[in-house]
């Protein structure tokens, strides 16, 4: 399964008659956090799985995640803005 915010360069060339994209293979999403949480599902982690979150993140990206039973476990961010490697496995 794909998930992408923006398939296409715009929504225009999407729907212009001389392309013929086949899309019965794309979901789509208003919100952000609903494609997260249901990646996350299709992914075949369960309600009580432990997630590595970046500690800073908006609250309402999380609330979808924390409401369908996830353990959020936070982690710092790297001064290149991602996920230490090294943090996360010393958590194991």
């Amino acid at each position: 399964m794909i998930i992408s915010a923006r398939p296409y360069p715009s929504i225009k060339s999407l729907f212009s008659s001389k392309n013929h994209y086949d899309l019965s293979e794309y979901d789509f999403y208003p919100l952000g956090r609903d494609a997260l949480l249901s990646c996350m599902i299709q992914l075949g982690l369960q309600s009580g799985d432990s997630i590595i979150i970046p500690a800073y993140m908006c609250d309402s990206t999380i609330k979808p995640l924390r409401s369908y039973g996830y353990n959020l476990v936070y982690i710092d961010i790297d001064q290149n803005l991602s996920l230490s490697i090294k943090k996360i496995k010393e958590m194991s």
